[in-house]
């Protein structure tokens, strides 16, 4: 199938976010309706229930990073004007940053240094500063093979958290729901079901620091040109999918003034641009706050909490790009924020463990909710996921019944 290059030349910016196939894309491209410009979405998967949405002014498809290089500069040499680039996923960003001599000729975004980006992006580097700058950070190793991993795990010791170095397509293929590995016991180490090393040159083998979903917290900001915070927001998870490892499924918006100081402190310390965040998670042993990671450069998968709430971080930082006088003014308030798919799993987990979730989810009521697919001005998304559900459940239901 031929892709289009060229938009509508009625409006005068165009909007570029990868990763449009996932709900963290779809999030960016949400955001920036209330802005008048085009909204240009990159995705593998051009089935993916994220790309239905009707934000998006035109797809277009990659299969590879060089690739995705490619074709944004094809795109920005075919069409004129102001085209502003939001990455989606850590490995654009990098692409992203390695390239922005080439790409800053079509495109303006806002990345810090290339040495912050490597510094916020490299978990043996970040790991390392934060320490010397006297920031709480779990025990970790990283590890480039078996004989190095094993002598890790016996340093550590169980229970601990295994996550690749820097995430890979490859262990998206073979790990999509589990970003990072809970191994509670040796036993679980030798059931893994594939070999670390083939999907990612190094492993981070880390502490685990006590406490459930509902112990992570996170600090949403963004810093502008001259490395001024314009906007932040602070929220807690309440679910995980899958739980106590995974992706966030449910969070909140909260107010915290010692999660907000220490992200500040930890971006400001690095001089930092653009669009970010702090995750932590507070001990249910000790009740001190451990840093878990950064994010860098790109919205979080839960960054639309901070959009219900009154924050809007991209809209933020596409009025500032542009020079707009009248960069939004954040409007605090209580938001809640859900991903549909991860939600289903995370209940029924618990649920099958007996564990009481009601309370937990009452947290989640309330007039300043939104959904990573369900919206009512976009509702395709979430009317495909909701097919795919009921077409799995009913030939679940067929085989059930006549085998």
């Amino acid at each position: 199938m031929m892709q289009s290059f060229k938009v509508d030349k009625n409006k005068e910016v165009t909007v570029i976010v990868t990763g449009a196939d996932h709900p963290t894309g779809l999030g960016i491209a949400r955001s920036l309706k209330v802005a008048k410009c085009r909204i240009v979405g990159f995705c593998k998967n051009r089935k993916s229930w994220c790309c239905q949405s009707n934000c998006w002014d035109n797809l277009i498809t990659y299969d590879s990073l060089d690739n995705l290089l490619g074709l944004l500069i094809k795109f920005g040499k075919v069409n004129p004007g102001i085209k502003i680039l939001f990455p989606g996923q850590d490995d654009v960003v990098k692409l992203i940053s390695e390239n922005r001599t080439a790409l800053q000729f079509y495109f303006q975004f806002r990345l810090p240094d290339p040495k912050i980006v490597d510094l916020l992006l490299d978990k043996t580097q970040f790991h390392n500063w934060a320490m010397n700058k006297g920031f709480r950070v779990p025990l970790s190793i990283v590890c480039q093979n078996k004989v190095e991993m094993d002598k890790a795990v016996h340093r550590i010791g169980f229970p601990l958290i295994i996550k690749p170095f820097v995430k890979t397509e490859d262990w998206d293929i073979v790990s999509p729901s589990d970003k990072i590995l809970k191994i509670y016991s040796p036993k679980d180490l030798s059931h893994l079901k594939f070999d670390l090393f083939s999907v990612a040159e190094k492993i981070l083998v880390q502490q685990w620091v006590p406490g459930g979903d509902d112990s992570i917290y996170f600090c949403l900001v963004y810093y502008g040109k001259d490395h001024n915070r314009l906007a932040f927001y602070t929220g807690q998870k309440i679910f995980q999918a899958p739980p106590f490892c995974g992706s966030t499924a449910a969070a909140i918006g909260i107010v915290n003034p010692e999660i907000e100081n220490i992200t500040r402190s930890l971006f400001d310390a690095v001089g930092y641009i653009g669009i970010g965040s702090l995750e932590l998670k507070k001990s249910t042993k000790d009740g001190k706050y451990y840093l878990i990671e950064p994010t860098v450069g790109r919205n979080d998968l839960q960054s639309n909490v901070a959009l219900v709430g009154g924050v809007n971080l991209p809209y933020i930082s596409f009025s500032e790009i542009i020079d707009d006088k009248n960069i939004p003014i954040p409007n605090y308030r209580k938001g809640v924020w859900i991903e549909e798919n991860g939600m289903l799993d995370s209940v029924r987990f618990y649920i099958n463990r007996r564990e009481k979730i009601l309370p937990r989810i009452k947290v989640l009521w309330g007039f300043n909710i939104c959904f990573a697919l369900f919206s009512v001005g976009d509702f395709k998304p979430f009317f495909s996921f909701f097919v795919f559900k009921f077409k799995r459940l009913f030939r679940l239901y067929v085989i059930k019944r006549f085998r």
